[in-house]
C-alpha cells in the first residue's frame, strides 16, 4: 500500500532531469503494444501539506504486479530457469512491476511520486549484475557484542 495524495494538493513537478531518466529507464524493455498504459503526463506531484489535508496525503492505495502464466513461462518454471530468463517472457507479455505501478500512478497524480522510491519489484530487473553464484548472505544470525570503550 502507498499513501494517496490528497485532491486538490501536491506540489506540481516537471517531468524533467533524473525524473524523465528513471522513467525512462524503468519502461525502456517494456513492449511497443503495452506502452499506451503509461499516461503521458507532464509533471508529478509531490508531497505538500495544505490546511485542508495537513500531511498531503488521506488513505493508501494498492500498488500491484500480477503475472500471467503463459505455457512458455510455465515451461521456465518447471525447469526451474534464471530468474532473468523468466523476467524476459513475463515482460515480453506485458509485466508490470509493483514500482512501475506506482510510477503509473505517480503520473496520473494519484500518488506523491516520494512513493515510488519505496517500491521494488518481485523481479530480478533484466541486466541486473547479480551473481548467481554468489554464496547467500546469513543475516538471521545475531551481532557480536561490542566492547565498551
Amino acid at each position: 500500500l502507498v499513501r494517496r495524495i490528497c485532491p486538490n494538493s501536491g506540489r506540481e513537478a516537471p517531468i524533467a532531469g533524473c525524473i524523465q531518466m528513471l522513467i525512462d529507464e524503468q519502461f525502456k524493455d517494456l513492449p511497443d503494444q503495452y506502452r499506451s498504459r503509461i499516461t503521458d503526463a507532464k509533471s508529478v506531484l509531490h508531497l505538500a501539506p495544505t490546511p485542508e489535508c495537513p500531511n498531503g496525503t488521506r488513505g493508501r492505495m494498492a500498488v500491484m504486479e500480477t503475472l500471467e502464466i503463459t505455457p512458455e513461462l510455465e515451461k521456465l518454471i518447471l525447469v526451474n530457469a534464471p530468474e532473468a530468463d523468466m523476467y524476459k517472457v513475463a515482460r515480453k507479455n506485458g509485466f508490470i512491476s509493483m514500482r512501475e505501478d506506482a510510477i503509473m500512478k505517480a503520473l496520473r497524480h494519484e500518488i506523491p511520486f516520494e512513493e515510488v522510491g519505496d517500491l521494488g519489484g518481485g523481479f530480478l530487473e533484466a541486466g541486473d549484475d547479480a551473481d548467481p553464484d554468489a554464496t547467500p548472505v546469513d543475516n538471521s544470525a545475531p551481532l557480536p557484542e561490542r566492547e565498551a570503550v
